[in-house]
């Protein structure tokens, strides 16, 4: 049986979907079905921007470690 590959979504996708399910009259599952995935990865996104704001979406998935040096987060258009 072979497994299905795991997807890799983009800092920017990340955001842009959380953007576009926290905009008036749009729910997480209506955008979550436009965006072909589950409502589930919105709300998570949803959780870890607010908890991490810009630090969120780092690298390969996660957070940086403890103690850990990372170059400065990219600007995300829009916000100067």
């Amino acid at each position: 049986m072979d497994k299905e590959a795991r997807r890799n979504y983009s800092a920017e996708f990340k955001k842009e979907a959380v953007a576009l399910a926290s905009r008036s009259g749009q729910t997480i599952t209506g955008v979550a079905q436009d965006l072909g995935i589950g409502p589930g990865l919105i709300q998570r996104w949803k959780r870890e921007l607010t908890q991490h704001g810009r630090q969120a979406f780092v690298g390969q998935g996660g957070f940086p470690r403890r103690g850990a040096h990372s170059a400065a987060p990219r600007a995300v258009a829009g916000e100067e």
